[in-house]
């Protein structure tokens, strides 16, 4: 399917799914091109539902559906409910995977999947390392939660 084929599809999706649960026609859908290390992301504040680009258009249709009903579920199981009871409810009730993440080969089309890890952090303490993409703010400080030693971030790129 092309990519505008794919949006329209996915508007219809989201038009019978406001037509089941009426809380949802004030979201609005939102293919956001700056995305590059998710599928997709709920806006409460903004009501709406973000869709990562390359995923609508380079995505299995039945994950970018999955990815629809996923943050559609977060918008009706609201901004507390995280990946937890209520928006697992909510999850198989629009008949989305009630899974955090998406599917290996999914996540393998994603820029980020292709640009490689970013950091490599490593515990002071006891010597292991792991690769990330990202550093999140407040982290330098943490400590490694298997033996307490102080984390060193080594930059990449």
């Amino acid at each position: 399917m092309m990519n505008h084929v794919r949006e329209a599809a996915l508007r219809r999706q989201l038009d019978t799914l406001r037509q089941e649960w009426p809380n949802l026609r004030a979201w609005r859908l939102v293919i956001n091109n700056r995305m590059r290390s998710c599928f997709g992301r709920c806006h409460y504040n903004k009501r709406e539902l973000h869709l990562a680009a390359w995923h609508v258009k380079r995505g299995e249709w039945a994950d970018v559906l999955d990815t629809l009903r996923h943050e559609a579920a977060h918008a009706l199981a609201g901004p507390k409910a995280g990946h937890k009871q209520t928006w697992r409810i909510w999850a198989q009730r629009l008949g989305a995977e009630a899974s955090r993440c998406g599917s290996r080969q999914a996540w393998a089309k994603s820029p980020a999947a292709k640009d490689g890890p970013k950091w490599i952090v490593t515990c002071r303490k006891c010597g292991i390392s792991v690769s990330r993409r990202r550093r999140l703010p407040g982290r330098a400080k943490a400590g490694h939660r298997g033996c307490g030693g102080r984390l060193e971030w080594l930059l990449l790129r």
